[in-house]
């Protein structure tokens, strides 16, 4: 229950969709009968706009344990309504995003044109070990690094941050850091830092 007075955001339109289910498209959770994660990643992503899709999809590799095979074979072989947006978002989804905002920040680079970097990059000098950064373009040495609140703002992970970025800096590496806050409030100015870094 909420106050009467509660200021709520206004309903998204709700669109039902019925479908006979196969036996292998439904599990028991407790007492309640779920669909599968394969079949739940289809039915979002089949109903979501692209990119919410996309963002989804990277969350079930992340947390569902599904696989890219998995999804393929079930995106293939579905007649569902809106199966090519689906199949649309698994073209573009990414089992190494590590979280929403990375997902977010992907597919901003994409839109904006950017080269396209490799993700979860490890970086090593003189064959040690430095970092893994989330983002990392390895012929201009440009890392970059999506920052959530909560995660880094912990005392030992501040400090570890500040120790990568040193040791990430003295190999030769520039390093960005944005926030979510950046990337859903000012991704213009995302886009040009990374390609003044980038040398365009």
């Amino acid at each position: 229950m909420v106050p009467s007075d509660a200021h709520l955001p206004p309903l998204r339109r709700v669109d039902v969709y019925r479908t006979d289910l196969d036996s292998v498209e439904v599990l028991v959770c407790g007492v309640l009968v779920v669909t599968t994660p394969t079949r739940t990643a289809l039915d979002v992503a089949s109903t979501f706009p692209l990119e919410e899709a996309v963002i989804a999809l990277d969350s079930a590799y992340r947390t569902a344990g599904v696989s890219p095979d998995e999804l393929d074979d079930v995106f293939g072989a579905s007649h569902r309504r809106g199966v090519q947006n689906a199949r649309k978002a698994l073209a573009l989804a990414d089992p190494r995003s590590g979280s929403v905002p990375e997902s977010e920040a992907r597919l901003l680079f994409a839109r904006a044109g950017l080269p396209a970097p490799e993700l979860q990059l490890e970086v090593y000098a003189d064959g040690a070990f430095i970092a893994r950064v989330d983002f990392g373009w390895v012929l201009e040495r440009l890392a970059v690094e999506i920052d959530g609140f909560a995660y880094h703002s912990a005392g030992g992970a501040f400090q570890r941050d500040r120790d990568r970025q040193n040791a990430l800096v003295s190999a030769g590496w520039k390093v960005l850091r944005f926030t979510v806050s950046d990337l859903r409030d000012r991704p213009e100015y995302v886009v040009a830092q990374i390609l003044a870094a980038l040398g365009y």
